[in-house]
């Protein structure tokens, strides 16, 4: 329990209570306390105890957090700067848009910076390499693989389109009928993941994730222009990568039985979806028409479908046969939950997100070219080299330089 002369001595301000503890040391009794919004500046915080308290907002620069008990405090878009955390115990601890400068992150060990997704801005690739040889240095002890995600701008969720915005999930099934009835020539005989794979790279709304196994590629995508509709603004916003640890448990193959199940779960009807989820009267019959869709592709199917199945989280790992998903190193964060990733049952895995400041896409965009991760490269067919065509003669006359 929080000791309330405490919290009201900090509250008073922080000279009466730094010269309060410079008289008499006394180990800060300050769990569950709020903090919102406070100016704790220069504050001598060393050896408190804020377990579940919440300084979001907060002005920390400068503070001294040495040996503080941190676990579960919410530091949501606080300022640390300056700030001295040195053996803090940061277990579940919040650190949503709070600000930290190269003192404080450096005062952090390692591993545990990496598990409050405290991480350095990426201004060069130097620095991207060095924050995913640590995340990998600090994985869990078990057999793992990092995958990786670029995102031009700061999205509200990380969920799959389909979920976004209008949320379509109810008609998925039918928008990729309506495709593959307009390109029957490209879709028609392809596995189901297959034709959810090729639709998901020419941005109809599904259920899968894109992740890559590139790093590069990710931060390629990272540094893209955002053209979100969210970005309403002129200015050029942050980028992210998020990084995975997965364990392997997690990971499936295309030619899998739990993804011939999971990819054509999602060409069912959204009825039958509900009533394999719900077991409803209607489940024996869907089930069924599940099993005839999987035993197209898989002739030796036994018909066994596990249910947890369909609201687990798997790394699905396409087969590289369409030229953008071979060069892009592609795979999907895919799970059939109603509620999408958010809503799966997910096993352990650890994420981090590596911010990549505006002002520094066009330098990084630069290195990823010198380094042959160019968009002519990661988007192969023929609309996109005339798009690079165009793009690269109209600067030439704009600028009355060479091509």
């Amino acid at each position: 329990m929080a000791d309330q002369r405490h919290i009201e001595l900090l509250q008073a301000g922080v000279e009466a209570w730094n010269t309060r503890r410079m008289r008499r040391w006394f180990r800060p009794s300050l769990s569950n306390a709020d903090f919102t919004g406070r100016i704790l500046i220069d504050a001598d915080l060393a050896g408190a105890d804020l377990t579940d308290a919440t300084l979001a907002g907060a002005d920390l620069t400068g503070a001294d957090l040495i040996d503080a008990n941190l676990t579960r405090a919410n530091f949501t878009g606080a300022d640390l700067t300056r700030a001295d955390l040195t053996n803090a115990d940061l277990a579940n601890a919040t650190f949503t848009n709070a600000t930290f400068d190269d003192y404080a992150r450096a005062t952090i060990q390692d591993c545990a910076r990496i598990a409050a997704n405290i991480t350095k801005p990426i201004d060069s690739i130097e620095t991207f390499i060095s924050e995913i040889n640590t995340i990998r240095a600090c994985a869990p002890e078990r057999p793992m693989r990092l995958y990786f995600r670029g995102e031009p701008c700061i999205y509200e969720s990380l969920e799959p389109s389909v979920f976004r915005k209008d949320n379509l999930v109810k008609h998925e099934s039918g928008m990729l009928d309506a495709l593959i009835s307009q390109h029957t020539a490209e879709l028609g005989g392809l596995s189901a993941l297959e034709q959810w794979s090729i639709a998901q790279h020419y941005a109809l709304k599904t259920r899968f994730l894109d992740i890559t196994r590139g790093s590069n590629v990710a931060l390629f995508f990272a540094c893209e222009d955002c053209t979100d509709a969210h970005n309403s603004t002129s200015l050029i916003p942050d980028g992210r990568v998020y990084v995975f640890a997965v364990p392997e448990a997690l990971i499936k193959q295309h030619d899998s039985d739990t993804v011939s199940i999971i990819s054509n779960f999602f060409k069912l009807p959204y009825g039958d979806q509900q009533a394999i989820l719900e077991e409803t009267g209607g489940e024996p019959a869907a089930r069924n028409r599940l099993i005839q869709l999987v035993r197209a592709e898989k002739k030796r199917f036994d018909g066994n479908i596990d249910k947890n199945d369909l609201g687990r989280l798997f790394i699905v790992e396409p087969q590289l046969s369409f030229p953008r998903i071979k060069v892009q190193e592609s795979a999907y964060i895919v799970s059939a939950s109603p509620d999408g990733i958010s809503g799966a049952n997910v096993d352990a895995y650890q994420r981090c997100t590596l911010i990549v400041p505006s002002a520094c896409k066009t330098r990084l965009r630069m290195e990823l070219s010198d380094r042959g991760f160019t968009h002519e490269k990661l988007f192969p067919d023929l609309q996109s080299s005339a798009q690079a065509v165009n793009r690269q003669y109209e600067e030439m006359a704009r600028t009355g330089g060479p091509p």
